[in-house]
């Protein structure tokens, strides 16, 4: 590895590996240093579900990923979901049960407008900021479940369109599976890519000094990280766990689709399940988010432990119908030094932190550029993703260069 590169990237997320495996694909030097804990129950299983919508996924992933690669999105192994479904405490509803809006002409519609708007915020993010502001339609509650499921309802129409977009289709990719893809095209162009979970960003004043991994102070004309100079403020996290179900009906049951559980009254948010078949076992990941309150009598640690609990009575709830019985039941422990890691947080305002200014939406002071899931959560993974894209026209902007990242051939 050498000293000095032209990007050099840390955190436990994808959106600033996309961007360095972007920005290598152009002629830059990229380090990017995966920050991922290793201690077991800490980090994300590499099988995890990076759910994104089929909108997304084909309008954007898919041509910007083949310039790098026309094999990568075969090397992905994407699964796709029909549309989403209710798992409530009957049997399975769909999540538009009364084809509420209007067959497929109104679909593709909404599809188009998500889709145009996310294109044209590719390169001009604060185009995406100022659609925030503007207010959903009258929604029917299936479309407000999907919204508070998959997005901020504070997001207002980009939320509504995001939620449809879910609705009508979503697919997965591996999490383990969508870093090694990535990390190995970052390396075979101009670039490493390391995974340690030791790596501090040194900041001196205004001045980001380097990046220092194992007593090596790494160099770079840009930096691009999930810690951010200054105090972060988090709303609540994301929980992520597995389990495993035993019990013929489940897998028959479930399907190749999503499962949306309505959350009972001590938590905010459904959960989200999404299965993998087998015999006689099931698997099931599963992903919500909890807000972390303002009752001080709490740690952080005893709020994580509390919703983990919750979660699993309502899993068994749920199971219950299915006739099938839960097994193993894991979570990802997402509190570090008593503080909810950066990957793992989320606000539920979309207005960025009170470091940021419009100004500097996405680089927070000079040559350093913001990871943070504050900037996207209100998109889910497609959010994470996008961001990615945007950082990489951040740093290319601010060299001049014309040749950003889009999504139309070069």
């Amino acid at each position: 590895m050498r000293r000095t590169y032209d990007v050099v990237s840390s955190g436990e997320g994808v959106a600033g590996l996309l961007a360095c495996t972007l920005l290598a694909g152009k002629g830059f030097s990229c380090l990017h240093v995966d920050t991922s804990p290793e201690k077991p129950g800490t980090f994300l299983w590499p099988d995890t579900p990076l759910l994104v919508t089929e909108t997304f996924f084909r309008g954007v992933m898919e041509p910007i990923l083949a310039t790098l690669e026309p094999r990568m999105m075969r090397s992905l192994a994407v699964k796709h979901a029909s549309a989403a479904q209710w798992a409530d405490t009957g049997a399975h509803v769909p999540i538009d049960p009364v084809g509420a809006w209007a067959g497929r002409t109104r679909e593709k519609s909404m599809n188009k407008d998500y889709l145009s708007l996310l294109i044209k915020s590719l390169d001009k993010p604060r185009h995406l900021w100022r659609e925030l502001s503007q207010d959903a339609p009258a929604d029917l509650p299936w479309q407000a479940a999907l919204m508070a499921a998959f997005s901020s309802q504070e997001a207002g129409r980009v939320a509504y369109l995001h939620g449809l977009a879910a609705g009508t289709g979503m697919c997965a990719m591996e999490y383990g599976k969508m870093k090694a893809v990535l990390g190995a095209r970052l390396k075979a162009t101009n670039g490493d890519c390391v995974e340690t979970p030791g790596a501090e960003l040194m900041i001196s004043g205004k001045e980001t000094l380097g990046l220092t991994l194992e007593g090596v102070t790494y160099k770079a004309g840009h930096y691009l990280t999930e810690e951010l100079p200054g105090k972060a403020r988090s709303d609540g996290f994301f929980l992520h766990g597995q389990c495993e179900v035993r019990g013929a009906e489940v897998g028959a049951r479930i399907g190749e689709q999503l499962l949306v559980v309505p959350p009972p009254d001590d938590l905010d948010f459904p959960l989200i399940l999404w299965t993998t078949r087998g015999d006689p076992r099931t698997k099931i990941r599963f992903f919500t988010r909890i807000t972390s309150g303002n009752d001080s009598l709490m740690s952080l640690t005893e709020i994580f432990s509390w919703a983990s609990g919750m979660v699993y009575k309502l899993l068994q709830r749920v199971l219950f119908t299915l006739e099938g019985t839960l097994l193993g039941f894991e979570t990802v422990n997402v509190i570090a030094d008593d503080t909810v890691r950066p990957y793992f947080r989320f606000s539920d305002s979309v207005r960025p932190p009170s470091i940021f200014t419009r100004r500097h939406y996405i680089s927070p002071r000079e040559n350093l550029y913001a990871c943070d899931r504050d900037k996207y959560s209100f998109l889910g993974a497609d959010g994470e993703l996008f961001w990615g894209i945007c950082i990489a026209n951040a740093v290319l902007r601010d060299l001049r260069r014309s040749d950003l990242v889009t999504t139309k051939p070069a």
